[in-house]
Protein backbone atom coordinates (compact mmCIF):
# COMPACT_ATOMS: atom_id res chain seq x y z
CA UNK A 1 0.00 0.00 0.00
CA UNK A 2 3.26 2.87 0.65
CA UNK A 3 3.99 2.11 -2.66
CA UNK A 4 0.32 3.38 -3.78
CA UNK A 5 -0.23 6.11 -1.82
CA UNK A 6 3.51 7.39 -2.88
CA UNK A 7 2.92 6.41 -6.85
CA UNK A 8 -0.67 8.92 -5.94
CA UNK A 9 1.49 11.71 -4.23
CA UNK A 10 3.82 11.57 -7.42
CA UNK A 11 1.13 11.69 -9.63
CA UNK A 12 -0.21 15.04 -7.98
CA UNK A 13 3.26 16.41 -7.61
CA UNK A 14 3.99 15.62 -11.33
CA UNK A 15 0.28 17.34 -12.59
CA UNK A 16 -1.14 14.11 -13.58
CA UNK A 17 -3.83 11.69 -12.38
CA UNK A 18 -6.01 9.04 -13.44
CA UNK A 19 -8.44 11.84 -15.16
CA UNK A 20 -5.52 13.30 -17.03
CA UNK A 21 -5.83 16.57 -14.24
CA UNK A 22 -2.46 19.08 -15.41
CA UNK A 23 -2.09 20.88 -12.13
CA UNK A 24 1.22 21.37 -12.45
CA UNK A 25 3.27 22.36 -8.73
CA UNK A 26 1.49 23.11 -5.62
CA UNK A 27 1.07 27.08 -6.17
CA UNK A 28 -1.47 28.52 -3.04
CA UNK A 29 -2.44 32.22 -3.78
CA UNK A 30 -5.50 33.85 -2.11
CA UNK A 31 -9.10 32.22 -3.49
CA UNK A 32 -12.58 33.11 -2.55
CA UNK A 33 -14.38 29.64 -2.32
CA UNK A 34 -17.40 30.46 -3.01
CA UNK A 35 -17.05 32.30 -6.42
CA UNK A 36 -14.72 29.10 -7.08
CA UNK A 37 -17.30 26.82 -6.33
CA UNK A 38 -20.10 29.04 -8.06
CA UNK A 39 -17.95 28.11 -11.45
CA UNK A 40 -17.55 24.73 -10.73
CA UNK A 41 -20.89 24.04 -10.08
CA UNK A 42 -22.00 25.63 -13.36
CA UNK A 43 -20.78 22.83 -15.59
CA UNK A 44 -22.25 20.23 -13.46
CA UNK A 45 -25.52 21.70 -13.55
CA UNK A 46 -25.49 21.32 -17.12
CA UNK A 47 -24.52 17.56 -16.98
CA UNK A 48 -27.11 16.31 -14.57
CA UNK A 49 -29.69 13.97 -15.48
CA UNK A 50 -33.64 15.47 -15.33
CA UNK A 51 -34.06 13.67 -12.07
CA UNK A 52 -31.39 15.10 -10.42
CA UNK A 53 -30.84 18.97 -8.82
CA UNK A 54 -28.20 20.66 -7.45
CA UNK A 55 -28.30 23.55 -4.92
CA UNK A 56 -25.56 25.60 -3.59
CA UNK A 57 -25.98 27.68 -0.35
CA UNK A 58 -23.05 30.19 0.42
CA UNK A 59 -23.10 31.23 3.86
CA UNK A 60 -18.98 31.19 4.74
CA UNK A 61 -17.98 35.45 4.78
CA UNK A 62 -15.38 35.50 4.84
CA UNK A 63 -14.65 32.47 2.10
CA UNK A 64 -10.91 32.91 1.26
CA UNK A 65 -8.43 30.73 1.71
CA UNK A 66 -4.83 30.02 0.36
CA UNK A 67 -4.58 27.36 -1.95
CA UNK A 68 -3.77 26.46 -5.23
CA UNK A 69 -6.86 27.10 -7.69
CA UNK A 70 -6.31 24.28 -10.05
CA UNK A 71 -5.90 21.80 -7.41
CA UNK A 72 -8.86 23.25 -5.10
CA UNK A 73 -11.11 23.36 -8.06
CA UNK A 74 -10.16 19.47 -9.03
CA UNK A 75 -11.28 18.08 -5.27
CA UNK A 76 -14.36 19.98 -5.80
CA UNK A 77 -15.52 18.44 -8.99
CA UNK A 78 -14.20 15.00 -7.73
CA UNK A 79 -16.51 15.41 -4.92
CA UNK A 80 -19.20 16.73 -6.92
CA UNK A 81 -18.69 13.80 -9.40
CA UNK A 82 -18.59 11.07 -6.69
CA UNK A 83 -21.77 12.34 -5.97
CA UNK A 84 -23.61 12.53 -8.97
CA UNK A 85 -22.58 8.69 -9.60
CA UNK A 86 -23.92 7.90 -6.33
CA UNK A 87 -27.48 9.18 -7.09
CA UNK A 88 -27.16 8.64 -10.79
CA UNK A 89 -29.98 5.42 -10.62
CA UNK A 90 -32.13 7.38 -7.51
CA UNK A 91 -32.62 10.71 -9.24
CA UNK A 92 -32.74 13.66 -6.18
CA UNK A 93 -30.76 16.25 -4.55
CA UNK A 94 -27.46 17.53 -3.82
CA UNK A 95 -26.85 20.21 -1.49
CA UNK A 96 -23.74 22.11 -1.73
CA UNK A 97 -23.27 24.54 1.19
CA UNK A 98 -20.20 27.05 2.75
CA UNK A 99 -20.29 28.05 6.43
CA UNK A 100 -17.10 29.26 8.63
CA UNK A 101 -16.29 27.70 12.10
CA UNK A 102 -13.67 28.56 14.25
CA UNK A 103 -12.21 26.01 16.07
CA UNK A 104 -11.37 26.63 19.78
CA UNK A 105 -10.26 23.42 20.49
CA UNK A 106 -8.34 20.56 18.60
CA UNK A 107 -10.40 18.83 16.11
CA UNK A 108 -9.49 15.78 14.68
CA UNK A 109 -11.52 12.46 13.09
CA UNK A 110 -9.55 9.93 14.40
CA UNK A 111 -6.37 10.21 11.78
CA UNK A 112 -5.82 13.59 11.43
CA UNK A 113 -5.77 16.82 13.67
CA UNK A 114 -6.66 20.74 12.87
CA UNK A 115 -5.28 23.66 14.99
CA UNK A 116 -7.39 25.90 16.73
CA UNK A 117 -8.52 28.70 14.21
CA UNK A 118 -10.40 29.91 11.89
CA UNK A 119 -11.97 27.37 9.23
CA UNK A 120 -13.91 28.07 5.66
CA UNK A 121 -16.59 24.61 5.54
CA UNK A 122 -17.43 23.50 2.37
CA UNK A 123 -20.51 20.79 2.95
CA UNK A 124 -21.31 18.27 -0.14
CA UNK A 125 -24.56 16.16 0.62
CA UNK A 126 -26.24 13.74 -1.48
CA UNK A 127 -29.29 11.99 -0.87
CA UNK A 128 -28.54 8.52 -2.36
CA UNK A 129 -27.68 5.53 -0.60
CA UNK A 130 -25.87 5.57 2.40
CA UNK A 131 -22.29 3.77 2.74
CA UNK A 132 -21.62 1.17 5.08
CA UNK A 133 -19.09 1.97 7.63
CA UNK A 134 -16.17 0.10 6.21
CA UNK A 135 -17.04 1.95 2.65
CA UNK A 136 -16.67 5.18 4.65
CA UNK A 137 -13.52 4.40 6.38
CA UNK A 138 -11.87 2.99 2.98
CA UNK A 139 -13.48 6.14 1.28
CA UNK A 140 -10.12 7.56 0.23
CA UNK A 141 -7.83 4.95 0.34
CA UNK A 142 -5.68 4.26 -2.76
CA UNK A 143 -6.91 1.23 -4.21
CA UNK A 144 -8.84 0.49 -7.57
CA UNK A 145 -11.60 -1.48 -6.99
CA UNK A 146 -13.16 -3.90 -9.56
CA UNK A 147 -16.43 -2.53 -9.51
CA UNK A 148 -15.49 1.17 -9.03
CA UNK A 149 -12.45 1.45 -11.15
CA UNK A 150 -10.55 5.17 -10.69
CA UNK A 151 -13.38 6.26 -8.20
CA UNK A 152 -10.79 4.95 -4.99
CA UNK A 153 -7.94 7.05 -7.19
CA UNK A 154 -9.46 9.98 -7.54
CA UNK A 155 -10.68 10.37 -3.79
CA UNK A 156 -7.74 9.09 -2.53
CA UNK A 157 -6.72 12.46 -4.39
CA UNK A 158 -8.79 14.52 -2.99
CA UNK A 159 -7.56 13.59 0.37
CA UNK A 160 -3.93 14.22 -0.70
CA UNK A 161 -4.77 17.61 -1.80
CA UNK A 162 -6.82 18.51 1.07
CA UNK A 163 -3.82 17.75 3.35
CA UNK A 164 -1.40 19.66 1.58
CA UNK A 165 -3.57 22.46 1.95
CA UNK A 166 -3.71 22.03 5.66
CA UNK A 167 -7.60 20.63 6.06
CA UNK A 168 -9.69 18.15 6.97
CA UNK A 169 -12.05 15.99 6.01
CA UNK A 170 -14.88 14.17 7.37
CA UNK A 171 -17.75 11.45 5.90
CA UNK A 172 -20.85 10.15 7.24
CA UNK A 173 -23.00 8.26 5.76
CA UNK A 174 -27.04 7.32 7.00
CA UNK A 175 -29.75 5.85 5.81
CA UNK A 176 -31.89 9.37 6.67
CA UNK A 177 -28.97 11.68 5.38
CA UNK A 178 -27.40 9.97 3.12
CA UNK A 179 -24.20 10.94 2.79
CA UNK A 180 -22.10 14.29 3.46
CA UNK A 181 -18.83 15.09 3.03
CA UNK A 182 -17.38 18.00 4.81
CA UNK A 183 -14.07 19.78 4.09
CA UNK A 184 -12.85 22.24 6.35
CA UNK A 185 -10.01 24.42 5.01
CA UNK A 186 -7.95 27.40 6.99
CA UNK A 187 -9.52 30.48 6.84
CA UNK A 188 -7.03 33.18 5.21
CA UNK A 189 -7.98 36.89 5.49
CA UNK A 190 -7.21 38.87 2.14
CA UNK A 191 -5.15 41.88 3.09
Amino acid sequence: MAKRTRTNTDLLEHGQTSCNWQSGSFKPRHVHMNSLIERTLGGFRRKLPSSMNMTFVSRATPDSISADVEQMQRVIELLLQNAIESNENYGGEIFVTTSNTILNVMHSNGIQSLVSQPYVVITIRDDGPPMDENEVRHLFDPVDTEDEPGRRLDLSIVDTVVKRHDGLIEVASTPERGTVVRLLLPEKEIP
